[in-house]
């Protein structure tokens, strides 16, 4: 009985040191995870998001437009008159530069955006919104939204760029979308120091099938 007794304490005990045994293992582990992560965001406390690629996009839409050679209109509004005007190739080029720059892909810009997702199932898209952690960046906001497909690539349906310019004679504010393969618009507010704001509206058309409303 004796015997029994005794064996059963020193299971007890075996059982109690194999306990502490894996505990003081599983602390290590938890430790080393803990002061990698440590040591990760210690170099970069703040990770930068892979920011969609809208110059190379837009490259390629001004690109398809420069090989294709459609007829290119523009309609500019003003005090709620507008005038329309062909455009030649160099022109386009020169109007759809206000989307090239600045190129956020740029690794200066590594986070100083912070992105977010919406899925719309309906359509379905999905929409990305990249928004400026800094009021001093020119492009304050960013929307792509991308139509999924299961059977193609999926394809970017329209880009929208929110842009605030300060300069010592005023401010300058423009609302930007791109229409894929159709047209391209410009909504630009001025707002000179002590003086009255203009604001102007630019849209440029390739597409035939598209009107300028």
């Amino acid at each position: 009985m004796l015997t029994a007794a005794v064996f059963f304490v020193l299971l007890i005990n075996d059982l109690q040191m194999k306990y502490w045994f894996f505990g003081i293992i599983a602390c290590l582990v938890i430790s080393c995870k803990h002061e990698q992560k440590k040591a990760r965001f210690a170099t970069d406390p703040f990770p930068a998001a892979q920011i969609f690629p809208v110059v190379s996009f837009i490259d390629g839409q001004v690109h398809l437009v420069d090989s294709m050679k459609p007829p290119i209109v523009r309609f500019t509004t003003y005090d709620k008159k507008t005038d329309t005007a062909s455009l030649t190739d160099n022109e386009f080029r020169t109007l759809a530069d206000d989307f090239l720059h600045p190129d956020l892909s740029d690794p200066a810009f590594n986070g100083r955006y912070e992105e977010s997702s919406f899925a719309d199932q309906s359509i379905p898209a999905i929409t990305l919104t990249y928004t400026a952690l800094d009021d001093k960046l020119e492009i304050r906001r960013m929307d792509i939204i991308i139509q999924q497909d299961a059977m193609t690539n999926d394809k970017v349906q329209s880009i929208y760029l929110e842009k605030i310019i300060n300069r010592a004679s005023g401010s300058v504010s423009k609302k930007l979308f791109w229409k894929s393969n159709k047209y391209f618009q410009v909504t630009t507010n001025t707002i000179p120091a002590g003086g009255q704001a203009k604001l102007e509206q630019l849209k440029v058309v390739w597409d035939p099938t598209d009107s300028r409303d």
